[in-house]
């Protein structure tokens, strides 16, 4: 429905957002999104040739549309690979629902009737997520005016606690058959950067003599490579092993990544990666590049490294996430509990 539908999208060098409608792009002399997302709705219901929908907002389906104009101006990429067809999904079961109908028992029955199509309760979350995310975008744009009602969310997937060991990390990274992957499984686990965050990583974040890799991106470097999201990220000392390995690399380096392969800087490793776990015999432990992460962060929490300097190394403003995923790891954890209740 919303796959020709006019977006907005921002233009280098001009601070206004401005409208895409096919090959025409027309400013909205805004430069907050709430306005020129009002600007946005407006063109939609004005323009020639437009359908009924598009005028106005009263079911979930011109809802999602809201939403889905947001998602895709966010990053395209990301739209194409999940949250089109999630749209498309939450349109199929719910699109002529008006937003009067919407409250906490219809989320329910929402969820009952999705379950009775063997969906899990994680996955209906996230449709019901994206129909709250869309009414607060139309809410903050003054496009709606209907206080937006409190849903009956499934609860949200427990964290995998799939976590290398020490054995299992060396196994994979001698199952490296090439040096990139390597240094990036290697670069992984000395960070605990996101595997994102590591492909993303140019040399002058790296400083070899103070030993030092700086993780954050910058608004300029995220918009370069179409993702606007701002994900968590540190400025972490490394060791001096990861220091002789990436000094190595510098010298065979002729892009500005210090990931990468053929003369040219890559985007994912999903395909090496999983060859060399299948290689090293993990093949059956369901990890992921993001493993490595979480396999450092627990690493950390054995060692019993204080849960403030573990969620500072992760990139976390706060020991929220820490504290429940990780402390269980420290030896430490329960002990004095342990002992008040020995007999």
């Amino acid at each position: 429905m919303t796959d020709n539908l006019p977006y907005l999208t921002s233009v280098k060098g001009r601070p206004h957002l401005h409208i895409r409608d096919g090959k025409k792009r027309i400013s909205t002399g805004e430069t907050s999104r709430g306005k020129a997302t009002a600007v946005l709705m407006k063109y939609i219901a004005e323009r020639p040739g437009r359908n009924e929908h598009e005028a106005t907002i009263e079911t979930v389906s011109d809802l999602m549309s809201v939403w889905a104009a947001e998602r895709q101006e966010k990053n395209e990429k990301t739209w194409n690979r999940k949250f089109k067809y999630l749209e498309k999904t939450v349109n199929r079961y719910a699109g002529d629902v008006t937003l009067q109908e919407i409250d906490k028992e219809w989320s329910k029955d929402y969820a009952y009737s999705r379950r009775q199509d063997g969906v899990a309760g994680p996955t209906i979350r996230q449709e019901l997520s994206s129909l709250t995310s869309a009414w607060n975008i139309a809410i903050g744009a003054k496009l709606i005016s209907i206080t937006m009602p409190k849903l009956d969310l499934p609860p949200a997937s427990e964290a995998k606690d799939v976590a290398l060991t020490r054995d299992q990390a060396r196994a994979l990274i001698a199952a490296c058959e090439h040096a990139h992957i390597k240094l990036f499984v290697r670069l992984c686990l000395d960070t605990a950067g996101r595997p994102g965050a590591i492909l993303a990583l140019p040399w002058h974040r790296v400083d070899l003599e103070l030993g030092e890799v700086d993780l954050r991106e910058t608004r300029e470097e995220r918009a370069a490579r179409g993702d606007a999201r701002i994900k968590p990220a540190a400025h972490v000392p490394i060791n001096e092993g990861i220091v002789e390995a990436l000094t190595e690399a510098r010298k065979r380096s002729v892009t500005g990544n210090v990931i990468e392969f053929g003369g040219k800087s890559i985007a994912s490793v999903r395909k090496a990666f999983g060859t060399a776990v299948e290689r090293a015999g993990l093949g059956g432990l369901d990890i992921t590049p993001h493993v490595l992460r979480h396999t450092a962060a627990t690493w950390m929490a054995q060692a019993d490294v204080p849960l403030f300097e573990i969620a500072g190394r992760l990139g976390h403003k706060n020991t929220t996430m820490v504290e429940r995923v990780y402390a269980h790891h420290r030896p430490s954890y329960q002990s004095k509990s342990k002992d008040a209740v020995r007999l």
